[in-house]
């Protein structure tokens, strides 16, 4: 059986693909818009890219996790009480 493999190309004028950032936020090295237009050029030229990369890159984040009493973060407010 032969494998195809699918790759689509979110930004043409810097000629990079789907796969580049999913691997990019999976190794850490994106996290943003800005670091995908550091690293890439994505919404950097004509700027068609930029709702489509955005939307990649959020699916590829890895969910935030709910706030609970044991995550939330230390407050000023809390030290003085």
């Amino acid at each position: 059986m032969a494998w195809i493999l699918h790759i689509m190309y979110v930004c043409l004028c810097n000629a990079i693909t789907d796969q580049q950032i999913t691997t990019a936020v999976s190794q850490g090295q994106v996290n943003s818009m800005r670091d995908l237009q550091r690293e890439f050029g994505v919404g950097t030229c004509c700027g068609k890219c930029a709702r489509d990369a955005r939307d990649l890159l959020d699916a590829a984040r890895p969910a935030l996790p709910e706030p609970t009493a044991g995550n939330l973060f230390y407050s000023a407010a809390s030290a003085a009480a």
